[in-house]
């Protein structure tokens, strides 16, 4: 008896005990106690949310003025995230994270109802994202093509949320729908399954969106590959996807649904979160070059581009030249230049990267017929003939 009270008192306890005059630990985590992990991964997550979403409003409030529907749609989603998060919290307090063995009934429940609600906010959350690089596509482009592929995107994944939730809320007890730790609903991991399926294809379709939207563009292959590079970064989330649905199959987490449902949580807390970051990449760039000083000076936040464009809401100019008299030989510094605006509606392609404008242009000229032939450019001056020219140049930093 004394000997098995000498090999006990030698094994190391699974609480650590503090030092005098510190606190103990917020959390301690064991193999069976994961609620650390879990805190750290929502509080973690939050974090990195609200610098990514702070960014993106400051470029486009202060940088490039062109705050959007779609930047509204990642401000809700930034407010949905938090409330998810704030759901996570309240299934730690409860012991979740912890063996079945020392959570009260009571408390069961109440991890039950958060992780249900958990789940609503969940695909909420990964809903909006989806709109906002949808409506980030129609903001961009003028084309109807372009705009339409955007829109049945949105379309799909507005139909996925609305099926999805009612999928996951309808379950199989319906006075009690977020009983599920007893295993009866035996379809439940089926439907994950499938919302899961369905929020991979639509993250494919947002990036076959981008590759369709730069392909037809007359542009160098690097400009092309940057914007196509800014979205693909959504395409990780593919990742936590995958090992999210791996980790909410009952056969792994049934025996202690509290405990091995946590790695799932965690999981959840990367796809949601980095969802919205991933929105915010490609303002990362802009932000950069505000931020930067030189010598001590902070760099200037905008181009003399995006100045004219943002004066000129993206019109397309006409311009033509006047000569000052028939006997005077066309010179280039005499050249006089009238604009007149003809609205297109907003042409957005690049200010939503960066502050450099979307150049949108058709140029009128027409040269006095006694111009000398080593006077005449290439773009055929001299010519009778009105010359009209439609320049689309795009630039994604």
């Amino acid at each position: 008896m004394s000997a098995a009270t000498s090999i006990m008192s030698a094994q190391p306890s699974a609480v650590p005990t503090a030092i005098p005059g510190q606190a103990p630990p917020f959390a301690v985590i064991s193999p069976t106690d994961q609620s650390g992990l879990v805190i750290m991964a929502a509080a973690v997550g939050m974090s990195f949310v609200f610098v990514a979403s702070l960014i993106r409003w400051y470029v486009r409030r202060e940088v490039s003025n062109s705050f959007a529907r779609d930047d509204a749609v990642i401000v809700v989603a930034t407010v949905f995230s938090v409330l998810q998060s704030i759901t996570v919290f309240v299934s730690v307090a409860h012991g979740f994270g912890k063996s079945i063995e020392v959570i009260g009934p009571s408390d069961l429940a109440s991890i039950q109802k958060a992780q249900y609600a958990d789940d609503i906010l969940f695909l909420t959350t990964l809903w909006l994202t989806k709109s906002s690089a949808a409506l980030l596509f129609m903001r961009l482009t003028p084309i109807r093509n372009h705009v339409l592929a955007a829109k049945a995107v949105l379309a799909i994944s507005t139909v996925w949320v609305v099926v999805s939730i009612l999928m996951i809320a309808l379950r199989c007890q319906f006075s009690a729908p977020w009983m599920d730790y007893d295993g009866q609903c035996t379809n439940l991991f089926l439907r994950w399954q499938i919302i899961s399926a369905v929020d991979i294809i639509t993250e494919i379709a947002l990036f076959a969106v981008a590759i369709y939207i730069v392909q037809g563009l007359q542009m160098p292959l690097l400009r092309k590959a940057t914007v196509v590079l800014a979205f693909s970064f959504r395409l990780l989330l593919i990742i936590p996807i995958a090992f999210r649905l791996h980790y909410i199959n009952p056969t792994i987490w049934l025996a202690d649904p509290p405990l091995h449902l946590s790695t799932a949580t965690l999981l959840t807390q990367v796809e949601l979160n980095y969802g919205i970051i991933a929105a915010t990449i490609p303002c990362l760039r802009p932000f950069m070059k505000a931020t930067t000083t030189n010598f001590g000076a902070a760099a200037n936040t905008q181009s003399p581009n995006a100045t004219s464009a943002l004066k000129s809401h993206e019109r397309y100019g006409l311009s033509s030249v006047a000569s000052n008299s028939k006997s005077q030989a066309f010179q280039p510094g005499n050249v006089e230049k009238r604009s007149v605006g003809v609205s297109e509606g907003p042409v957005d392609i690049q200010k939503m990267y960066t502050s450099e404008g979307f150049g949108n242009g058709a140029t009128v000229t027409h040269c006095e017929r006694n111009v000398k032939p080593d006077q005449q450019s290439v773009e055929s001056f001299g010519s009778e003939q009105i010359i009209i020219k439609r320049a689309v140049d795009v630039t994604v930093e």
